[in-house]
């Protein structure tokens, strides 16, 4: 009898030396001879191990097979079922991911992982309301669940309920005082109300914590100009200066902070580089603009319109066709009217052949009227 125990003893022994082999194998990342070691154990411990193994390796159909094979034979393996779902949820396989979440959560309902995973599902579903109501439902089974706090919060700044933002927030940041996305939610909502003043330390905490971020940058910036803490305000605006595509806002809020401190000269000279920096094209307004005037029969300002597009971009010689078509309309005086059909040409040398043979017959006409006008005044 003594011997048999010993015997199993050994056993026991050897299998649990095998397995420490084929765990230090996993932990040091060789997943491949992982696989092969955790093979000859052959216990549903092992098997999990190979999912998780060939998920580490980036083979994801062979750990979701894995997970599968292991599941038929072991069905109660509650970790390889969630596992298994976040698998599926992190490859954007949502029905999926849904059918093992439901699973988990009719076996298990009490675990509050099983409706936040739900919840994001019916997000990606584009289902907000069954969201929210799977979001309460992990916050009653633990009101702590932070993640939980934060999604119900993104979704209520995205429908603009800056209140409800607040008080979810505020929840999460008890038990998560640092949590950067809970801060910035909570930032956001109270900059929208608009609330400055309790937005500002918000903000700058996100700072604080190395999110140097564009929009946070903005919105700081806004509010210390906002409350008139024009040198702070000064400060970050000037931080801007280093992102493109608010480097031409900021100087003009620069020099509006020099205008509110009586600095005229110096505003100016701000005011003036936010125009210099600003790279906006306007053709298709201005050309739009011109259509309209010109069916009202605004012939000038339909003119300026027209005159304006063709300044955006002078490369397009339709916005100046239609100048010399306008022009034709609005000047009496030949002269001028030949003008722009001759620089139609002189510009465009490569005019469409029906645009070249317009102008070129405009020019004919207009030489005509000007020869005839000479004669009769002889």
């Amino acid at each position: 009898m003594r011997s048999f125990f010993l015997f199993f003893f050994c056993i026991a022994l050897v299998q649990a030396q095998d397995r420490a082999v084929a765990d230090s194998l996993y932990q040091l990342g060789n997943y491949r001879a992982a696989i092969n070691a955790y093979s000859e154990l052959g216990t549903p411990q092992a098997y999990l191990q190979i999912a998780r193994a060939y998920k580490a390796s980036g083979m994801n159909a062979k750990a979701i097979k894995q997970y599968q094979l292991l599941l038929q034979k072991h069905s109660d393996l509650e970790i390889a079922r969630f596992e298994l779902g976040k698998m599926f949820f992190q490859l954007d396989q949502y029905a999926a991911a849904a059918g093992v979440f439901r699973n988990l959560k009719e076996t298990n309902p009490v675990n509050p992982e099983y409706a936040y995973y739900l919840g994001r599902i019916f997000l990606e579903f584009q289902s907000p309301k069954q969201a929210g109501q799977a979001f309460m439902e992990a916050l009653e089974q633990d009101s702590t669940h932070v993640r939980s706090l934060f999604q119900l919060s993104k979704m209520y700044l995205g429908f603009k309920e800056n209140d409800s933002v607040i008080k979810y927030t505020g929840k999460g940041l008890q038990y998560a005082e640092d949590n950067r996305g809970l801060i910035s939610l909570r930032a956001q909502a109270f900059f929208n109300e608009p609330q400055y003043e309790e937005a500002i330390p918000l903000f700058e905490a996100l700072l604080k914590q190395g999110a140097e971020k564009e929009f946070v940058l903005k919105k700081l910036a806004y509010s210390y100009f906002s409350t008139r803490n024009l040198v702070a305000a000064d400060s970050t605006y000037r931080k801007l200066l280093n992102f493109p595509n608010s480097k031409a806002n900021a100087l003009y809020t620069i020099g509006h902070i020099f205008w509110a401190q009586d600095q005229r000269d110096s505003a100016k000279v701000y005011i003036q580089r936010s125009i210099e920096e600003q790279d906006v094209f306007l053709g298709d307004e201005y050309q739009a603009l011109g259509r309209l005037a010109r069916e009202q029969k605004r012939l000038k300002e339909a003119l300026d319109y027209y005159t304006k597009a063709f300044e955006e971009d002078r490369t397009k010689y339709l916005n100046y066709y239609q100048v010399c078509v306008i022009a034709e309309e609005y000047y009496a005086d030949p002269k001028t009217r030949l003008r722009y059909y001759q620089n139609l040409l002189d510009w465009f040398p490569k005019l469409p052949p029906y645009f070249k043979e317009f102008a070129q017959k405009r020019i004919r006409l207009i030489k005509e009227e000007m020869h005839f006008a000479a004669g009769e005044e002889r």
